[in-house]
């Protein structure tokens, strides 16, 4: 984390170690809002900095696992500012939970909330997220695709809801009305005909979302990374491997869009994102993760073997 919060931590552990320990009585539920308003400012600061503490856990862990939170197309959430002290997240989660409507989101989340606005770069995310926290739900991280609305957006049912997602960095303008048909016939084979086994069973495919620019678009879609899983594509009743094909049992489902020609690279930056935001390459997505044998097989390719003599 970065070095201001850090020192705080440091000397707040030296002089106060047992400053939550008399506070945890109203956070047996929970930590939430009811929780942190019973806390006196030793024990608010002693919940933010376990937060972070977990947080650097969390990041190690993924390192040593062989995973990476974070590369160029993935965005820390909860990252601060290099000068933002205790007193500055202390001061936000103080406002956000002295509104009773608010008082019901667990503290994970206000931190999340904090992220966001002391960074100052998307109150749109922030106020949608709030708004979604605020029913009880979460951001979706997995589902099943279940319509496509667009080339470009589809209708995910999750166990927090039924959500729109919009493809990120992607845009069919200049894009044929053809093309986005076959597009949308395309995913909607890879939903019905992707699965894990190789009995031909339907799907709907399972998905996973990750947000690596932002949450939300202005227009209120949740603006998502889609990856669709399966081990088997079935075409006329037979089965094959989807590794056949790629390096994994995953497609990244704007790879494949964009590789092939049927949308096109959104180069638009949002005027509130940071610089670390603003994207200026031909393509936005990197060509190591398995799924470029997707496109760039000239014989073999999925989208060929999916398109030749399939009637949509």
């Amino acid at each position: 984390m970065r070095i201001i919060i850090a020192s705080w931590f440091l000397i707040f552990v030296a002089l106060a170690p047992n400053a939550f320990a008399a506070d945890t009585g109203p956070c047996k539920g929970g930590i939430n809002g009811s929780c942190w308003n019973n806390q006196s400012f030793d024990g608010k600061v002693n919940l933010i900095a376990g937060f972070l503490q977990g947080q650097r856990a969390e990041n190690m862990q993924a390192g040593l696992a062989g995973r990476s939170y974070r590369n160029i197309w993935e965005e820390d959430y909860y990252s601060l500012p290099s000068e933002t002290t205790f007193g500055d997240v202390l001061d936000y989660i103080d406002k956000l939970y002295s509104f009773p409507i608010n008082r019901e989101i667990e503290f994970y989340k206000a931190m999340l909330l904090a992220g966001i606005y002391l960074k100052d770069d998307d109150s749109n995310d922030r106020m949608q997220l709030l708004k979604l926290f605020r029913e009880g739900k979460n951001l979706p991280t997995d589902g099943k695709i279940m319509k496509i609305k667009a080339a470009n957006i589809v209708r995910i049912s999750s166990k927090q809801g039924d959500f729109d997602v919009l493809l990120p960095r992607v845009t069919l303008e200049g894009v044929s009305n053809e093309k986005q048909a076959t597009a949308m016939n395309l995913i909607r084979f890879l939903t019905e005909n992707l699965g894990w086994g190789s009995d031909c069973s339907k799907g709907p495919a399972s998905i996973g979302l990750s947000y690596p620019l932002d949450l939300f678009s202005e227009d209120g879609l949740l603006r998502a990374e889609v990856r669709m899983y399966g081990a088997y594509i079935c075409k006329n009743g037979k089965s094959i491997r989807i590794n056949a094909f790629a390096g994994r049992d995953e497609i990244n489902l704007s790879t494949l869009l964009l590789d092939n020609g049927f949308v096109k690279f959104d180069a638009k930056n949002d005027p509130k994102w940071p610089s670390n935001k603003n994207f200026s390459m031909a393509l936005p997505y990197s060509r190591d993760n398995g799924t470029r044998f997707i496109a760039n097989e000239p014989v073999y390719g999925l989208v060929k073997y999916i398109l030749k003599d399939t009637s949509f």
